[in-house]
């Protein structure tokens, strides 16, 4: 079960000579684990999918049947496991740990089939406080999940070699502990393992760690009868011995399954909200993008203005340039107008005044032809008079 010390099992077995990968194969310690999960991301990361694709979390275990996977899907995953494995195989022995293979180790068996399986039992008031701090689980939720992790343990696990070790006894006597699981672990055929180095262990399981100490009366009080009698039977180890695993008790499976109900409408309220939240993070930057673009457009617009002020004012000052220079020429046209009519009336009484002059003229030459006509007739009849005076002298002179 998650917080019974698995991490300090996984990371003892490493001590002992057990390979588990490197240092980035693990996620960092943290306050939770200050030590080091010791946790596989790989395993861990396959388990978490191959949960959720049987509609199930880690905290909400109840009803993982891995018969619902789907032939092509559990294909997937077995690929994923094998390849995991294969990676592990090229240093043997090696260890993988991980609370959910309570869970799923029947899926495991496919692509290890001969595993030894180590159980770690640790106080389940202690597992559940410590939930309680990390999580905020109620109590009673934690004891839940812990009587479901230990029976779906025993249960995937009957049939095959198996140790049982307690948390309690590795921090109050680890170097005793370490010994009898070397030795419980070689007569399961596991080679190539030795005691951890002086100090080593002791260093690691420091008695400090247990930050959710052991309550008996308190635990007795909250723990039902079965949940009772399935910690006692791992306390004393004759859980080992049975032939079955009784199921997970009625009270338990009715809280997981309401847990597991409120997650999943958790699960449904987060998508929503984080589809909500993406929506408005769309809309805050197509928001943005506009303003920022209303933005450039404004200040386009202002440097528009600006360009077009300044136009605006050349085309003043050259209107009026321009105005100046036709008000300029419009005297000047109006003079010349003026000028010309001016002249035009000039030249109209210069004319009627020499029409005037050459009527008088005309007249004048008119009257003196009369006069001249008159004088001339005047002289004609005068010559004549003398010439007949003329005559008449001299026809008086001959006479």
């Amino acid at each position: 079960m998650h917080r019974s010390g698995t991490s300090a099992l996984a990371r003892v077995l490493g001590l002992m000579g057990c390979a588990s990968g490197g240092e980035d194969d693990f996620p960092p310690p943290d306050e939770a684990n200050p030590r080091g999960y010791w946790e596989r991301k790989d395993v861990w990361s396959l388990d978490e999918d191959l949960l959720a694709a049987l509609g199930a979390s880690w905290d909400a275990p109840v009803g993982v049947d891995l018969g619902r996977l789907p032939e092509s899907a559990a294909a997937d995953f077995e690929a994923r496991a094998a390849r995991i494995v294969a990676a592990l195989d090229r240093r043997r022995p090696w260890v993988v740990k991980d609370p959910r293979l309570c869970l799923l180790f029947p899926f495991w068996r496919r692509v290890a089939p001969t595993p030894v399986v180590l159980l770690v039992h640790r106080s389940p008031l202690s597992v559940a406080r410590s939930l309680a701090a990390r999580d905020g689980f109620p109590l009673v939720l934690g004891i839940a999940l812990w009587e479901c992790y230990a029976r779906a343990a025993l249960a995937s696990s009957l049939g095959q070699p198996r140790l049982l070790v307690r948390y309690e006894d590795l921090i109050d006597r680890p170097r005793t502990t370490a010994a009898r699981l070397l030795e419980t672990l070689a007569a399961h055929g596991v080679s190539g393992l030795s005691e951890p180095p002086a100090g080593a262990l002791e260093a690691f399981l420091d008695p400090r760690l247990e930050r959710h100490g052991r309550e008996p009366a308190v635990e007795r009080a909250l723990l039902t009868a079965e949940q009772q009698a399935l910690a006692e039977a791992f306390a004393d180890g004759s859980a080992l011995a049975w032939a079955s695993v009784p199921p997970l008790s009625l009270g338990a499976a009715d809280l997981l399954a309401r847990h597991g109900e409120r997650n999943r409408r958790d699960a449904e309220l987060a998508r929503t909200s984080e589809e909500l939240h993406a929506h408005l993070a769309e809309s805050t930057e197509n928001a943005r993008s506009e303003l920022a673009a209303r933005e450039e457009a404004h200040r386009q617009a202002a440097e528009w203005a600006t360009t077009l002020e300044s136009e605006v004012q050349a085309l003043r000052e050259q209107a009026e340039t321009t105005a100046g220079t036709w008000a300029i020429e419009h005297e000047a046209r109006v003079i010349v107008e003026r000028n010309a009519l001016e002249a035009l009336n000039a030249e109209r009484e210069a004319r009627l005044r020499v029409e005037e002059t050459v009527r008088d003229l005309t007249e004048l030459a008119r009257s003196l032809q009369e006069k001249i006509a008159q004088d001339t007739a005047a002289f004609q009849d005068e010559h004549q008079e003398r010439l007949h005076l003329e005559a008449r002298l001299r026809d008086l002179a001959g006479g």
